[in-house]
């Protein structure tokens, strides 16, 4: 439920300040979507998530929620790409 509350956040644009799961949240989305690599706010990530339909955001949160860290994970969110912890 964190991932689509944050995201209702983003779309009706409330102007507080991300907390660290929200902000852990935009990260992991903006790897999964390349159409937000180059968002340079949250403002834009929820202009973005607002021309979204239904079935192009629940298939979003399933992405972010199969790339969000582990609970004891640190850093970047998981990505299969991204180069093993030494």
């Amino acid at each position: 439920m964190e991932i689509v509350d944050c995201f209702t956040r983003l779309i009706f644009s409330t102007d507080e300040t991300l907390s660290p799961t929200d902000q852990t949240i935009v990260d992991t989305l903006t790897l999964v979507d390349c159409n937000l690599a180059l968002c340079s706010d949250t403002a834009e990530v929820g202009a973005y998530l607002r021309e979204l339909g239904v079935t192009e955001m629940i298939r979003l949160v399933s992405l972010v929620q199969a790339h969000y860290p582990a609970p004891g994970q640190t850093g970047s969110p998981a990505w299969p790409h991204q180069p093993a912890p030494v």
